[in-house]
């Protein structure tokens, strides 16, 4: 396996790591339970700023998306390379 197809498959998996972890986090802010995160949400300022905060999130998820979608892409190209291709990198 070369390089580029390690990288390829390393920025898949952070990317979907990303989305989900950020999705997670956005999810909680755009509740009312953003205090569970940090003490400087409580009160009504603060879930405002939450809010706020959980749109960067969500802004953050259509990155890694576009990320995701690429990196993905490459990943599929590279598995649909001819055996015999494979098999002569290998040695």
């Amino acid at each position: 396996m070369d390089m580029n197809t390690c990288c390829a498959y390393f920025c898949t998996g952070v990317s979907g790591f990303g989305i989900l972890t950020l999705a997670v986090i956005g999810g909680v802010l755009m509740t009312d339970k953003a205090h569970f995160i940090s003490e400087e949400y409580a009160g009504p300022e603060g879930l405002e700023e939450a809010k706020k905060t959980a749109y960067d999130c969500f802004a953050a998820i259509a990155i890694y998306g576009l990320f995701l979608i690429f990196c993905g892409a490459r990943v599929m190209s590279m598995s649909r390379k001819p055996q015999d291709k494979l098999l002569d990198d290998a040695q």
